[in-house]
């Protein structure tokens, strides 16, 4: 008996696995809905550092109360910011001080 649960529970988790590479592999709906997070952390990272003027670790700091990122890196040269999350990236850019940032793709 516990063998057969075993390997259900194997089963569904191989399932739901290959779906989620499935996601990242394509422009679907699904996909977009994973990617909000990473465009929410980097819009906001990119507003924090380019509109307000503050340094880059505060940004991180005051970001991170509210998504933590998996990985965020801050272009000084072309005033980017790209944020990462479950494998989906988004990138934010200041574009002036009227418009401030944007997301990018």
């Amino acid at each position: 008996m516990k063998k057969r649960r075993i390997r259900f529970l194997l089963g569904v988790l191989a399932v739901l696995a290959l779906a989620y590479v499935w996601t990242l592999t394509q422009k679907n709906p699904i996909a977009e809905a994973f990617s909000l997070p990473a465009g929410y952390y980097a819009k906001e990272m990119c507003s924090c550092r380019y509109v307000l003027g503050q340094n880059t670790e505060f940004c991180l700091d005051e970001v991170k109360e509210f998504i933590a990122a998996s990985r965020i890196s801050v272009d000084e040269r072309t005033k980017t910011v790209e944020g990462a999350l479950l494998g989906f990236s988004r990138k934010a850019k200041w574009i002036s001080p009227r418009e401030g940032c944007r997301l990018i793709d």
